[in-house]
C-alpha cells in the first residue's frame, strides 16, 4: 500500500498543520498580520524512532517549515515500534509528559496513534495547551476525540481501491493480512478487513523479520 506520506510530499499538506500551529501561537496571524515567532515553543511527539521511513517523512516535511521560522521546537521519540506493549507505551508517555512539563511548549504536535493514545488522551484531553495531530489511522473517535484542544489530519488507507485492483489477479475471494504487531497495524488489520467480504481469512501480526518470513 502506498502510504499517505506520498500525498503529503506531493501537495505538502503537512504545511497546513504547521500553519495552523502559527495560528494558535498568534491570533494576529489568522487576521493576516505578520508576527514574529520569537520565544514560542513547539514540542513534537514522534511515536516511533529515527530511521523509520514513515515517521522520517513526517519529520522531513515538518522541519522544512519550522526551520524557516525562529520558533523553538523539540522532538521526543517514543520508540513504540520496537516497544509496542501497553506497559511500554505508558512508560514512554510518562517520560514525554515529564519533558512537556519541563519544556512548557505553546503547542504540541502529535505524530501517529501511539503518541495520541498514550500521551494526549491520557494527560492532555481537553487541556489548555493546543494539540495538532497527524497520522491517526482511520478513526480518532476510538480515543474519545476530538477534544476541545485538538485538531489535525487522519490517515485513511485506500482499502477499497486496493482490493478492487487485486481482484483482477486473485484466484479467489480470500485475503490475508500480514503486518507488525503494533497499534497502528492492529487498527489497519481491523479497518482493511471491512473491505473484504467475510473479513480476512488470516491475520498475522509479528514482532521481527524472522517471524515475518515464517508467516
Amino acid at each position: 500500500m502506498q502510504k499517505i506520506r506520498v500525498v503529503f510530499k506531493k501537495f505538502r499538506l503537512f504545511s497546513v498543520v504547521v500553519l495552523f500551529c502559527a495560528g494558535l501561537l498568534y491570533p494576529e496571524f489568522r487576521a493576516g498580520v505578520a508576527t514574529p515567532y520569537e520565544g514560542k515553543k513547539i514540542l513534537v511527539i514522534n511515536s516511533y524512532h529515527k530511521g523509520y521511513l514513515w515517521s522520517d517523512g513526517e519529520m522531513e516535511e515538518l522541519e522544512s517549515i519550522l526551520k524557516k521560522t525562529p520558533v523553538t521546537y523539540e522532538v521526543v521519540y517514543m520508540d513504540t515500534k520496537y516497544h509496542p506493549s501497553e506497559e511500554e507505551g505508558r512508560a514512554a508517555a510518562e517520560k514525554v509528559k515529564k519533558r512537556i512539563e519541563e519544556f512548557k511548549p505553546d503547542v504540541i504536535i502529535s505524530l501517529d496513534d501511539p503518541a495520541f493514545k498514550y500521551v494526549i488522551k491520557a494527560y492532555y484531553r481537553d487541556a489548555d495547551i493546543p494539540v495538532v495531530f497527524c497520522g491517526i489511522n482511520w478513526d480518532i473517535s476510538v480515543y474519545g476525540a476530538p477534544y476541545t484542544n485538538t485538531t489535525g489530519m487522519l490517515e485513511i488507507g485506500m482499502g477499497e481501491m486496493i482490493f478492487q485492483h487485486l481482484k483482477k489477479y486473485a484466484a479467489g475471494p480470500r485475503a490475508g493480512f500480514l503486518g507488525t504487531d503494533m497499534l497502528s497495524e492492529r487498527k489497519n488489520a481491523e479497518y482493511f478487513g471491512r473491505f473484504v467480504k467475510g473479513g480476512f481469512t488470516r491475520v498475522e501480526l509479528v514482532l521481527d523479520f524472522e517471524a515475518w518470513k515464517r508467516s
